[in-house]
């Protein structure tokens, strides 16, 4: 999971500069950790 935040934040900083890019990275792994689920969203 950390691999993944530091992976969300770097592409974050490109695109929207350094100062909001830790906050549009938990966003975008909040959207997806809620979206997946506990389960992993699928269901099989």
């Amino acid at each position: 999971m950390r691999d993944m935040t530091e992976l969300m934040t770097s592409l974050c900083a490109r695109l929207y500069g350094r100062r909001s890019a830790g906050r549009r990275a938990a966003k975008a792994i909040e959207a997806v950790t809620v979206d997946a689920g506990p389960g992993g969203g699928s269901d099989g």
